[in-house]
C-alpha cells in the first residue's frame, strides 16, 4: 500500500500523510445469523484523491501516472483529500450508493463547494486476506467535487448500507444493486 511523498510544487511542501494507509474497526451489528462482530478494515488511496486527468498541453507528474493514464496534483481535491480520513472512518452510518465498476461511493456536502455541488468518494471493499475472517481492504479510487445533476450514477442511484456491503463481502458474495 502506497506512503505518498509529499508533493513539491515551486518550493511549497504539501503533505500526503493524511492519505497514508491506516486500520480502523468497525462494528457489525448483530443480525438474526450472527452475533455482533468487530471488523478490521484496512484503508488505501490512490492518488485520485488528490489528481486529476492533465490536460492535452500539461506535463503529467511521474509519481502519480499509471500506464494509459497522465495525472497531475490538483490543488481543489488536495484540500477535500484531508477529509477523507474522518469521512471514512465515519462511513458505517451512511447510506452507499452503487458505482458503474463493481465500487460504490458517497458524498458529503463540505463546507467551501458551490451549493449545486457535492464531495463524491468512490471506493471498493474486498477481503483483506482469506485467512482472516473479519478483516476487510477498503481502496479509496477517487474523490472530487462534482455538480449534483451531474451525478455518477444519477439521481436514482442504488442504494446499499455501508453495514450490508460489509456483510456480503465478509461473506464471500458480491453485492449486487437491487432492480
Amino acid at each position: 500500500m502506497t506512503r505518498w511523498p509529499p508533493h513539491w510544487e515551486e518550493g511549497q511542501r504539501y503533505d500526503l500523510s493524511h492519505v497514508y494507509p491506516f486500520k480502523f474497526d468497525y462494528v457489525l451489528p448483530a443480525s438474526q445469523q450472527f452475533a455482533e462482530r468487530i471488523v478490521s478494515i484496512q484503508v488505501s488511496f490512490t492518488s485520485h484523491a488528490f489528481t486529476r486527468k492533465c490536460e492535452v498541453n500539461e506535463t503529467p507528474h511521474p509519481h502519480y501516472c499509471a500506464p494509459g493514464e497522465a495525472r497531475r496534483f490538483d490543488h481543489e481535491r488536495y484540500g477535500f483529500s484531508k477529509l477523507l480520513p474522518e469521512l471514512i472512518c465515519n462511513i458505517g452510518n451512511r447510506k452507499c450508493f452503487f458505482a458503474k465498476y463493481d465500487n460504490f461511493f458517497v458524498f458529503e456536502l463540505p463546507e467551501g463547494i458551490p451549493h449545486d455541488s457535492e464531495y463524491w468518494i468512490f471506493f471498493y471493499l474486498e477481503r483483506a486476506d482469506k485467512h482472516e475472517a473479519h478483516a476487510l481492504h477498503l481502496i479509496v479510487q477517487s474523490a472530487y467535487v462534482g455538480q449534483r445533476d451531474r451525478s455518477p450514477a444519477g439521481r436514482r442511484a442504488k442504494k446499499i448500507t455501508f453495514r450490508n456491503l460489509v456483510s456480503k463481502v465478509l461473506a464471500g458474495e458480491t453485492p449486487k444493486p437491487p432492480p
